[in-house]
């Protein structure tokens, strides 16, 4: 990573429109007993939902815990 790609990944993030994305994407997650994700640049992804897995809107820091950068998966 260089020093423009971290500006741009972490000091130019419009957080409001990144936490509605997610907000949106964990309530479409939360109601799906099967997700395909595809995009035009290639991805294509399949997996099956767990209702009883918590679904998380990263970034939203709601008290004590442990907390990572939007975008990093646990």
């Amino acid at each position: 990573m260089d020093s423009d790609m971290m500006v741009r990944t972490i000091g130019r993030v419009n957080v409001t429109l990144l936490y509605e994305f997610q907000r949106k994407l964990t309530e479409v997650t939360k109601r799906a007993r099967r997700m395909k994700v595809t995009t035009p640049s290639g991805t294509d992804m399949e997996f099956e939902n767990d209702p009883e897995r918590p679904v998380l809107v990263e970034g939203e820091v709601t008290g004590p815990g442990e907390y990572m950068l939007f975008g990093q998966v646990d």
